[in-house]
Formats: C-alpha cells, sequence, structure tokens
C-alpha cells in the first residue's frame, strides 16, 4: 500500500465525523476480518451479523439499504436518515456487538480488522450501482454464479428497484 497521500498500513486517512453525519448521503462500507479469517458465514454466524446490522441502524439513525455477508468481509450499503444518524456510531456499535455474539459462538480472537473502507457517493451518482456492487460482490468471489443464488444478501426494497433481475447474467 502507498504510504503518501493520506493512506497508512493502518487505514485510509478518514474524512471529518461531520461528514459521517449527512442525512441521506450514501455510504458503501466494507468490515474486513481480523487476518481475513472466513469466520462470517460459518454455522449461525450470518444471522449474528444481520441481527446485529439491524440493532444498531435504527439505533443510531442509519437506514440499511442493502449488505452481502462473504466468508471474510461484510459490504454495507447505508445512509444517515432523513432526522439525522451517525455511521461512526453504527459502525462502532455494529462491530462491538457482532465482536462479542460471534466469540459467544465460539470463534476465538479478535472478530474484525481495526477499521473499515467507506466511500461516499457523490452527488449524482447513482445508488443502483453501488447497490449492485453489493450484490455481486459473491459472483466476482466465485462463490455463486448469480448474485440471487448468495443467501446472504439483503436489500432494503425490491431487488428490480436497482436494476437487479432474478435473470441477470451479469452486472
Amino acid at each position: 500500500m502507498f504510504l503518501h497521500d493520506g493512506y497508512n498500513r493502518r487505514h485510509p486517512k478518514r474524512l471529518d465525523p461531520s461528514q459521517y453525519r449527512v442525512p441521506e448521503q450514501p455510504v458503501g462500507i466494507v468490515f474486513r476480518t481480523k487476518a481475513n479469517r472466513p469466520v462470517l458465514i460459518a454455522r449461525d454466524v450470518p444471522s449474528r451479523v444481520s441481527d446485529a446490522l439491524q440493532f444498531n441502524a435504527p439505533n443510531n439513525g442509519v437506514e440499511l439499504i442493502a449488505w452481502s455477508i462473504m466468508p471474510d468481509h461484510l459490504h454495507v450499503a447505508a445512509q444517515v436518515g432523513r432526522d439525522g444518524g451517525d455511521l461512526l456510531k453504527f459502525i462502532n456499535g455494529f462491530k462491538k456487538r457482532t465482536g462479542r455474539t460471534i466469540r459467544e459462538a465460539g470463534f476465538v480472537g479478535p472478530v474484525w480488522q481495526r477499521s473499515f473502507w467507506d466511500r461516499h457517493l457523490r452527488p449524482k451518482e447513482p445508488l443502483a450501482q453501488l447497490v449492485q456492487y453489493v450484490a455481486w460482490n459473491p459472483v466476482e468471489a466465485g462463490l455463486c454464479s448469480h448474485w440471487y443464488q448468495w443467501l446472504h444478501t439483503w436489500f432494503n426494497d425490491d431487488p428490480r428497484r436497482y436494476g437487479l433481475a432474478a435473470t441477470d447474467a451479469g452486472s
């Protein structure tokens, strides 16, 4: 990784915290497991991740748009709600909750890497593009042939709203 332009070995330079509180600003977030351990689709871990997402989002004023749980990372598309919220508090609460519950499921050691990756959509960028990226990630990773075959993907609305149909041959 390059060690200039605000990047270091730990994580990219973060935006000002106020940028994580902008209402209705779609953000793509990627959480990676510590040492890229493939624990996220083992046993009942996907339901623990799903429960933690759905618990922490409304408690922090965050609206979930889509997610895809991969073996060693998680893609989330989310935004702060119209009435305000805080994505950083959501992220921290989610990581703490899942870290605890995944360890309760029998996994030893830290669950998540220290940081996360995020990308805030620009005003003219289509939300559908972010959601399609989340949906097609399991296909790109070779885990299935079509996005609709992956059992660990969730949408807040009909996937067709985002240009996804069960007959898609590619993105």
